[in-house]
């Protein structure tokens, strides 16, 4: 977390790979739905870095640190 005037900057990342995941497995198994598969796993990544940023939020709000 980066204090800023007024404000605080939290810079969340995450690296995929470098082996395969079960997603791969998933694709070689059903390639025509490939597409597919991949937006659901990026769709739920986003939820769940979502919910973790909102998790840091809540606790800073209530003065605890992460």
């Amino acid at each position: 977390m980066i204090p800023l005037a007024g404000a605080t900057r939290l810079r969340f990342s995450m690296v995929l790979g470098p082996g395969p995941s079960g997603l791969t497995a998933i694709i070689e198994a059903m390639p025509d739905k490939e597409a597919k598969l991949v937006a659901n796993r990026q769709a739920g990544q986003t939820s769940n870095m979502r919910r973790c940023v909102e998790g840091i939020r809540d606790l800073v709000e209530k003065g605890t640190k992460p």
